[in-house]
């Protein structure tokens, strides 16, 4: 039971700091895409380029964002499943009785 909780907790921990970096960098990708000028270097570099930048860093945040709102949920999972498999605090008689 021990082993199982250790690897549940870290899984716990893991996927809580998962989650907050999605949301962190979600959040960067699209609200640089708003800056004035970081749009002009989108749009000036996609031209020269031929490719579109700006509309990668639109979806990359959108993408990072359902990332975020399914590892959110899968944290909530996890947390559950970790409060009910914690023991309560109970001291058994040394000489088995209850």
């Amino acid at each position: 039971m021990t082993n199982k909780f250790q690897l549940l907790c870290q899984e716990l921990v893991y996927t809580g700091i998962v989650t907050i970096s999605l949301f962190i960098t979600a959040i960067i990708h699209l609200s640089l895409t708003a800056r004035a000028d970081y749009r002009y270097a989108l749009t000036y570099y996609s031209s020269y380029l031929g490719t579109s930048f700006f509309g990668t860093y639109i979806a990359a945040g959108v993408f990072g964002l359902l990332n975020f709102i399914a590892y959110g949920a899968g944290t909530a999972f996890l947390f559950l499943e970790w409060k009910g498999e914690r023991s309560p605090n109970t001291v058994t008689p040394a000489n088995g009785r209850t």
